[in-house]
């Protein structure tokens, strides 16, 4: 997804759901397949990397902006995670 090509997915003057790609990858956030989520992960760090005006204040509203606080949460979490285990010298315990 860049620039280019995100005009394909996202339409600011749609009456609703102006970006489904996004909408409808965000529903399998929690999927049982580990492929699944690691699909919808790609999408939106694509998604996330353009830089247009209109689709962020898209993205930042309502439904969206949990979805995206839930990614920084768990990113935040494996940090912390991550950080606890090269402190105790042991990348095995992550």
């Amino acid at each position: 997804l860049t620039e280019e090509t995100v005009q394909f997915f996202y339409n600011e003057r749609a009456p609703s759901n102006k970006f489904p790609l996004y909408t409808e990858a965000i529903k399998f956030a929690k999927h049982e397949n580990r492929m699944v989520r690691i699909a919808v992960r790609a999408i939106t760090l694509s998604v996330y990397r353009i830089p247009d005006p209109s689709m962020r204040r898209y993205l930042l509203m309502g439904r969206h902006a949990s979805y995206l606080n839930n990614v920084v949460w768990y990113m935040a979490q494996d940090c912390y995670a991550f950080d606890r285990a090269l402190r105790r010298g042991s990348v095995k315990s992550i």
